[in-house]
């Protein structure tokens, strides 16, 4: 089994304890908080050092040698049990930093320039972190102090403009709507929160959450071994082709705004699939381009989904982890796969992993 150093800390960072774990689990999506569950000797920690949002660490030595920060962030603590049985243990329940977005929301009005957006995505993301959690809040009360926590500004080659009423709404939801109106244009959007060793700082990457492995040269396959269930999914269910953009006017002086892809209406005598989009704005061009848009987004998906396994020529940690990009094979055909979500479960001197990889082409 890999090595491991488990830390607990208090909610400022301060070191108390080593976790000499009888078990540990935990598991992460991209762009989620995730969970993980640690189970030690109930006399590590003092009844008044066990707290909400107590900090653990969890650093791991890979076959390789490399000891790293499990999916680069912390753990802050939402809960404990304790139980008396053969030995009395206790079991801490914890959440990553990212889950901080789940406890703020938009606290401006849609009247508000906090409120209501416009903008590329990768500025709004940031100014929505920004007024909600750090300096740009107008509530001097809600601002995290630059101490523990910082924004790192990711900018999004190639951002749509959005029109956005965020009023009310939680920090993820925001942020997801924004992660989501990107995944239309084909851009792929990830955020997290990771720990340095100046604080916590939030991140906007595109393309992978991760590193970029596919010039690594390791091959990911079924007949390498270290992929299983695999499978390639064809899907025309919700394709659209034909939009009549919406825009603006009533009645017969409605402007209507054709948006088409040819090729795909041209496929058979039954091809043709109408939809309608509203356009807010009077530009041509922007009716086109949110034609354009709902073309992509109801185009037919190809999804590509797999789990990955550790093995010595696939180590995890050295040559593939959470968020990264990998190249992998199926038949004779090569594909770009993200690992979307690990879990790890170590306990009794044996480790499992899974992973799940996913890929939309």
């Amino acid at each position: 089994m890999a090595g491991y150093a488990c830390w607990y800390s208090d909610a400022y960072g301060n070191r108390i304890a080593p976790l000499r774990f009888k078990s540990l689990n935990y598991a992460r999506v991209v762009n989620e908080p995730g969970s993980l569950s640690i189970t030690v000797p109930l006399n590590t920690l003092r009844t008044d050092q066990i707290v909400p949002d107590a900090r653990v660490e969890v650093w791991r030595k890979s076959r390789k040698g490399k000891t790293y920060l499990e999916t680069d962030t912390i753990w802050l603590t939402t809960g404990w049990e304790e139980s008396y049985e053969k030995e009395p243990m206790l079991t801490i329940n914890a959440e990553s930093a990212n889950t901080i977005y789940d406890r703020r929301i938009v606290a401006y009005s849609s009247s508000s320039a906090q409120g209501h957006k416009v903008g590329a995505a990768d500025l709004l993301m940031y100014e929505i972190i920004n007024e909600n959690l750090s300096a740009g809040a107008t509530d001097v009360l809600r601002r995290i102090s630059s101490t523990y926590f910082s924004i790192e500004f990711g900018q999004i080659v190639s951002a749509p403009t959005l029109d956005l009423s965020l009023d009310r709404k939680y920090v993820r939801d925001a942020l997801n709507e924004i992660v989501n109106a990107c995944a239309q244009e084909g851009i792929f959007v990830f955020y997290d929160i990771i720990y340095t060793p100046t604080g916590l700082r939030t991140i906007i990457k595109t393309g992978c959450r991760g590193v970029d492995r596919r010039g690594d040269g390791v091959k990911f396959s079924s007949q390498h071994g270290n992929l299983v269930k695999l499978k390639i999914k064809t899907d025309y269910t919700d394709e659209k082709n034909f939009v009549y953009v919406m825009g603006q006017g009533q009645g017969t002086t409605r402007t209507v705004t054709p948006v088409s892809n040819d090729d795909s209406i041209s496929a058979s005598p039954f091809a043709r699939k109408e939809t309608t989009a509203d356009n807010n704005t009077s530009s041509p061009s922007g009716a086109t381009s949110r034609g354009n848009a709902v073309l992509r987004d109801s185009s037919p998906k190809t999804i590509i989904e797999a789990e990955i396994k550790d093995t010595p020529l696939a180590s995890y940690g050295d040559d593939w982890g959470f968020g990264d990009i990998i190249r992998l094979k199926a038949g004779r055909r090569n594909f770009d796969a993200w690992v979307n979500a690990i879990s790890v479960k170590a306990e009794a001197g044996k480790e499992s992993i899974s992973a799940t990889l996913k890929s939309y082409i």
